[in-house]
């Protein structure tokens, strides 16, 4: 994922924080889903919000979104992971 598309997100955030004074996650979730649209788009791929996904553990979860192929094939992402690889990335 580009830095430029993740400096985006979070300049989108915090307008929104701004605006709307919120940080919960449901007021945010617009904009999460547009960062994983805009980097689906570019490998071809299909957002499909929450999801449902079964763990190797019988548990059903639902990621904040999900990239598919034209096979059904899924990677799902979390905000939070998100914010840690660009954590990572800026240290």
């Amino acid at each position: 994922m580009s830095r430029q598309l993740i400096q985006q997100y979070y300049e989108e955030i915090k307008r929104k924080m701004r605006y709307g004074g919120s940080r919960k996650e449901t007021a945010l979730r617009t904009t999460f889903q547009w960062l994983l649209e805009h980097y689906g788009s570019s490998k071809n791929l299909e957002l499909v919000p929450e999801l449902d996904y079964r763990t190797t553990h019988g548990t059903v979860v639902y990621p904040d979104g999900a990239l598919c192929d034209a096979q059904c094939k899924c990677s799902a992402f979390y905000a939070h992971a998100i914010r840690q690889l660009s954590a990572r990335r800026s240290s």
